[in-house]
């Protein structure tokens, strides 16, 4: 008797999926009270560390390249964004 077992990308859907289903069933319990109360910090914060993350490449930037400065800030920026989205999967 063989059985036909789902290949690691079937599986890898159906986390997925069911993990999509958890996270929305999260949102879902968030009271409206909770997430108007916390706006506010969560958008300040967030709006300065954006801030601050230009900040610091354009003088990372600088320091680096003597040189193309606004072509090597874009360069720097997505290093930065390529290691962050490699380092969460």
């Amino acid at each position: 008797m063989t059985h036909e077992y789902p290949n690691n990308y079937m599986l890898q859907r159906i986390a997925g999926g069911s993990f999509d289903f958890m996270i929305a069933a999260a949102i879902t319990c968030w009271l409206y009270e909770n997430i108007t109360y916390y706006m506010i910090p969560t958008l300040l914060i967030t709006t300065i560390g954006g801030i601050v993350t230009i900040f610091f490449i354009l003088w990372m930037t600088r320091r680096i390249f003597k040189e193309d400065i606004f072509e090597n800030t874009l360069f720097l920026r997505n290093i930065y964004r390529y290691h962050f989205y490699h380092e969460l999967y």
